[in-house]
C-alpha cells in the first residue's frame, strides 16, 4: 500500500510512503514520486522508486551497524528496531557471514580460537 499526499484539486497526488500488508511497517520512500502520467508509466517509476528507497535504507543501515567503527550508536537492540525488518535482516546477514569468513581466514593463519572468539563476541 502507499501514502499518497494530495496537492491539490487539480494536481496529481505524490506518493511519500509504503506501508507493508503484513503488519504494520512503513517505509518512507526517499524520494517522493509525484504521480504523472499514464497509470503503467508511473507504476513502473514506482517500482525504481521503492526499490531506490530500500537501497538507501539498506546503505544507511550498514553504516549504523554496531560493528561498523563510525556507528554513533553501538546498541544492537537501538539499530534492530530503526529498520524495517527485511533490510535488517538482509545487512544482518551479509555483516554476520562476512565476519564467520574472516574467521576461516584467521583460522587458516594459525588463530585456532577465532571462530570461538566470535562466537562469544555474538552470545
Amino acid at each position: 500500500m502507499l501514502v499518497l499526499k494530495e496537492n491539490g484539486a487539480n494536481e496529481r497526488p505524490t506518493a511519500t510512503c509504503m506501508i507493508t500488508c503484513v503488519g504494520h511497517e512503513e517505509v518512507p520512500l526517499t524520494k517522493p514520486l509525484k504521480l504523472m502520467g499514464k497509470v503503467e508509466t508511473y507504476l513502473d517509476d514506482m517500482i525504481n522508486t521503492m526499490i531506490g528507497s530500500l537501497r538507501d535504507v539498506a546503505t544507511l543501515s550498514f553504516k549504523t551497524h554496531p560493528s561498523n567503527p563510525d556507528a554513533t550508536n553501538k546498541e544492537r537492540r537501538v539499530w534492530i528496531e530503526k529498520d524495517p525488518a527485511q533490510i535488517t535482516l538482509l545487512v544482518n546477514n551479509i555483516i554476520w557471514s562476512s565476519q564467520v569468513e574472516e574467521c576461516f581466514r584467521k583460522i587458516a593463519d594459525g588463530q585456532l580460537e577465532a571462530m570461538k572468539e566470535y562466537y562469544k563476541l555474538n552470545v
